[in-house]
């Protein structure tokens, strides 16, 4: 019994180690090229700013996945960050606006790529119109 406690215990991640990761979210699905371009280029500003991204991105097409196949992978990346970056259009997109549920649920930073437009309100369980280009922490 001992020995499983310990390997469960290594599979939590304390704040820590989450401690300046970001996950990129915004839509995927019916954009052109996946939208990967402007994933690419906000994990690369992120990078430029010290942060270590999880970009789902990188993972690129993989033959036979389905959307749950890529959520799976990418929920699980989702969670090892402190952070969430949300790009334009992300309040559109099924797979961003879960993402986005999870992060308030995790009590996540929330990050704004110019021209996201939109505040998650995670108390109101409402999507509301801000203004671009805000940073900060999710409301409690």
């Amino acid at each position: 019994m001992e020995s499983k406690q310990l390997t469960q215990a290594g599979r939590v991640q304390l704040a820590r180690a989450r401690r300046n990761r970001v996950y990129v979210a915004g839509p995927m699905s019916g954009m052109p090229g996946h939208n990967f371009p402007a994933f690419n280029a906000a994990a690369d500003s992120l990078r430029a700013q010290g942060w270590h991204v999880e970009n789902p991105a990188e993972h690129g097409e993989v033959d036979g996945a389905t959307w749950a196949d890529y959520m799976h992978c990418d929920v699980a990346m989702l969670a090892s960050c402190s952070a969430i970056h949300l790009l334009p259009g992300w309040s559109k997109s099924r797979g961003a606006t879960l993402e986005a549920y999870i992060a308030a649920a995790l009590g996540m930073q929330f990050q704004y790529a110019e021209g996201a437009g939109f505040t998650f309100h995670p108390e109101s369980r409402a999507i509301t119109c801000k203004l671009p280009q805000q940073i900060g922490s999710c409301p409690k």
